[in-house]
């Protein structure tokens, strides 16, 4: 968990490198997560997490932190197999690119992050947060963020390296300052 912290940290002061007269925002956010590929024996979860994005027209660049929560499925045939809970946290950060300026500003972005969980002896992954969205105004100081990511993490293993993903949809209240 210090390690999480400080990475988080690291990226935050990084991102401060690139503010020149722009406008900062942190988001609480909360969504489904859809596992798939060799995670696919979890069920469809939940995820909550928060963002700090440093804005410079039309870029912004993103630290992102969220923990996605799943329920192992119940195997009919394998009784022994018992469900259980399993979160899957990732750390990401990257540029954004806002495709124009309105009320409702649409964006691309393209993250790689750190993705750690315990899963078939492996707990840290490298791997990238590519995503679409949507800013939405309320007013000056709020905003409403909607987003889509694919999370597709590699993993080495005895013969070669695997690629493991996830996708998450996320709804976001952004607070401006």
């Amino acid at each position: 968990m210090k390690k999480l912290f400080f990475i988080f940290i690291l990226l935050f002061f990084a991102l401060q490198i690139f503010s020149q007269s722009s406008k900062n925002s942190v988001t609480l956010n909360t969504g489904i997560f859809f596992p798939n590929n060799e995670i696919d024996e979890f069920k469809t979860g939940w995820n909550i997490g928060t963002e700090y994005q440093n804005y410079s027209k039309p870029w912004a660049f993103f630290a992102e932190f969220n923990v996605n929560l799943s329920r192992r499925i119940d195997y009919t045939y394998y009784p022994e197999n018992k469900p259980y809970t399993k979160s899957f946290i990732e750390l990401t950060a990257g540029p954004r690119l806002y495709l124009y300026l309105s009320e409702i500003s649409p964006f691309i972005d393209a993250g790689l992050g750190i993705y750690i969980v315990n899963y078939k002896n492996k707990s840290v992954w490298l791997g990238a947060s590519p995503g679409v969205g949507t800013l939405i105004r309320i007013n000056k100081v709020f905003d409403i963020l909607l987003k889509g990511k694919y999370h597709p993490h590699f993993v080495a293993n005895e013969g070669g390296a695997s690629i493991i993903d996830y996708c998450g949809i996320y709804g976001c209240i952004t607070y401006n300052f």
